[in-house]
């Protein structure tokens, strides 16, 4: 099988139709989840992916499906050392 222009063209349209229908789908889940920056911003990727590859706008769907759907940002699990003195030593030992 020979790989022509046209060939290259029609996956590069259908990938391209791919990352549109793909990032429409997150700006309405966006739109509907109260997040439409993340949901316009996941139109925008999605449709560069595709016109990059065929495969990528399912890897951003699933991306920002999920930075849609949390709640809140993931909060940091450092925790800061308490400065010395400032905690009251009750005089229990573990």
């Amino acid at each position: 099988m020979e790989i022509t222009p046209n060939t290259l063209l029609y996956i590069a349209i259908v990938s391209i139709g791919l990352g549109i229908v793909v990032g429409l789908f997150l700006l309405f889940f966006g739109r509907k989840k109260g997040k439409q920056n993340l949901g316009v911003i996941g139109l925008v990727i999605s449709v560069i992916s595709g016109a990059i590859g065929p495969i990528l706008p399912v890897l951003v769907l699933v991306i920002f499906v999920f930075l849609i759907n949390r709640k809140h940002p993931l909060d940091s699990t450092s925790v800061e050392p308490d400065e010395i003195g400032d905690h009251e030593d009750n005089g229990s030992t573990i």
